[in-house]
């Protein structure tokens, strides 16, 4: 690729006299827009009088480029490291308007993300030398097995089953799993197998092969293919693992002991909160109950 790392000027890839170009290459390079959710955050904290009346608030943030720029750099290139350092400020800015505007004692917060990433493979395999992104080669490859088992005239579960078979036999795929095997997992010695079928749903289809009844598991470390330099959605561990952080009133300094998960985030607002909630939740108040 060109244009991979610092510096990076608009002048080198943007028409100026293009807002939109330009503010599109704001948004996916740069870590300036959080700066405006923060301005925003400010204003509307203000304007609504957020914490200042007889009522619980809750206001959920998205500081996105984060996201935005792992995917185009990876996780652990310097234009990430420029990028959690000014969102560092950011979130102090935050905590600041927090106690200026609510006042201390009065907010809790709750900090997260939605997933995480696989390393750039390139870099990975110096350490790993199977990490790869599939090739050219590879995803014809799978495209031809679901060729050949469409061709057989199956269709429905026998379809299905016929191109797990084939598809198992690629070295880059770890396992492949059928839609019926996914509904009626149940206790699976496979638990990546628990992982899809809580995921799954015959609406949502994300592959080729999806689209005949199977869900592909590749091998670790292996990207399936992107425009950017790395991404996610793997049920491995290093695209599973994301910090969850809980500060404010009411919440001492430490961290818990058993497994926490981002479905705890809700009920764990709401018990700080004093909120009453469902019992059928699928998490849990990290703080035990009310």
């Amino acid at each position: 690729g060109v244009h991979t790392f610092f510096p990076h000027r608009v002048s080198d890839l943007v028409d100026l006299s293009d807002p939109s170009a330009l503010n599109d290459w704001r948004v996916e390079i740069t870590p300036f827009p959080d700066v405006a959710v923060l301005e925003l955050t400010r204003v509307a904290i203000r304007e609504l009088e957020l914490g200042r009346r007889e009522a619980v608030d809750y206001l959920g943030l998205a500081f996105s480029q984060t996201d935005l720029i792992g995917h185009k750099f990876g996780p652990f290139s310097r234009e990430q490291l420029d990028n959690l350092l000014r969102l560092d400020r950011v979130l102090g800015d935050l905590l600041v308007t927090l106690d200026e505007e609510v006042g201390p004692g009065r907010w809790v917060l709750a900090l997260s993300s939605d997933h995480g990433v696989l390393e750039v493979p390139e870099h990975l395999a110096e350490r790993d030398p199977t990490a790869r992104q599939l090739s050219r080669d590879e995803r014809i490859a799978i495209r031809e097995t679901v060729q050949e088992a469409v061709a057989t005239g199956l269709t429905g579960d026998a379809l299905a089953s016929r191109l797990k078979e084939y598809l198992s036999d690629h070295p880059s795929v770890a396992a492949a799993y059928t839609y019926r095997e996914l509904e009626n997992v149940g206790a699976h010695p496979d638990s990546f197998a628990v992982l899809f079928s809580r995921s799954h749903s015959r609406e949502r289809v994300l592959s080729l092969p999806a689209r005949y009844g199977v869900h592909v598991r590749y091998a670790p470390n292996i990207l399936e293919g992107t425009s950017n330099a790395t991404t996610h959605g793997s049920p491995y561990y290093y695209d599973r693992s994301v910090p969850l952080v809980f500060l404010g009133s009411g919440i001492p300094t430490g961290s818990t002991e058993g497994p926490a998960s981002t479905t705890d985030v809700a009920p764990t607002l709401a018990h700080l909160a004093g909120v009453v909630v469902p019992d059928d939740l699928d998490g849990r108040s990290l703080f035990g109950t009310p």
